[in-house]
C-alpha cells in the first residue's frame, strides 16, 4: 500500500459505492472510515482499463474490476484488508454475473512505496496468493498525479485476474 493519506482515498471510494453498478465494502471505527474495497463493472472503466484485456479472449460484460482494496495506516496488521476482501468476494458470487475479477497493480514511481501489509512484500504477491493470476502480456504504463507527491508520476501497470468461484479464500 501506498503511504498516501486515507483521507486522499475517500473520494474514489465514496464514488464506487454510490455508482448504480458498484460495490463497496467498507469498514468503520465508529463513524471514522478506516477501510474499503471497490469494485466496479470493467465496461464502466475508462479505455485505459479496458483496452489491456480487450484481446485477451475473456467477456468482458463478465468482468469486474476490483479497484481499491486499502486500509488506513494506523489500522494495518489487523486483517481489515483481508475481512474486505473475503467480503466483496461474497458480494461478487451473490451477484453471479461476472465470472472474473480483474486488478491492476502499480508499479510505484520513483520515490514512492507500493506494498501489502504485514510482510512488506510487493503488491502483486499479495494478490498472486489470493489466486489472481497476472497477465503479463497485457502489462503498460500510464501516467497520473500522484497522491503522494502530487506530480505526474509514471507507473507500469499489470493486469491480473481471478476466476469467481467457491474457492476464493486465501491459500494457506
Amino acid at each position: 500500500m501506498c503511504e498516501a493519506s486515507f483521507d486522499e482515498y475517500e473520494p474514489s471510494i465514496r464514488a464506487y459505492g454510490e455508482s448504480y453498478s458498484g460495490i463497496a465494502c467498507v469498514a468503520y471505527d465508529g463513524t471514522q472510515l478506516v477501510g474499503a474495497a471497490t469494485a466496479l463493472p470493467l465496461l464502466e472503466k475508462s479505455e485505459l482499463f479496458i483496452t489491456p484485456v480487450q484481446q485477451s479472449g475473456f467477456d468482458l460484460s463478465h468482468l469486474l474490476y476490483l479497484g481499491e482494496v486499502v486500509v488506513d495506516r494506523f489500522y494495518r496488521n489487523q486483517s481489515i484488508g483481508s475481512t474486505l476482501f473475503e467480503m466483496m468476494c461474497n458480494e461478487i458470487e451473490a451477484h453471479g454475473t461476472y465470472t472474473h475479477c480483474l486488478i491492476y497493480t502499480v508499479e510505484p514511481a520513483a520515490g514512492e512505496e507500493i506494498y501489502a501489509p504485514k510482510q512488506d512484500k510487493p503488491v502483486q504477491l499479495f494478490w498472486e496468493k489470493r489466486g489472481f493470476v497476472p497477465l503479463y502480456e497485457h502489462r503498460f504504463t500510464a501516467s497520473w498525479q500522484s497522491i503522494v507527491s502530487h506530480t505526474l508520476t509514471v507507473h507500469g501497470m499489470t493486469p491480473l485476474i481471478k476466476e469467481m468461484n467457491s474457492s476464493y479464500q486465501e491459500q494457506r
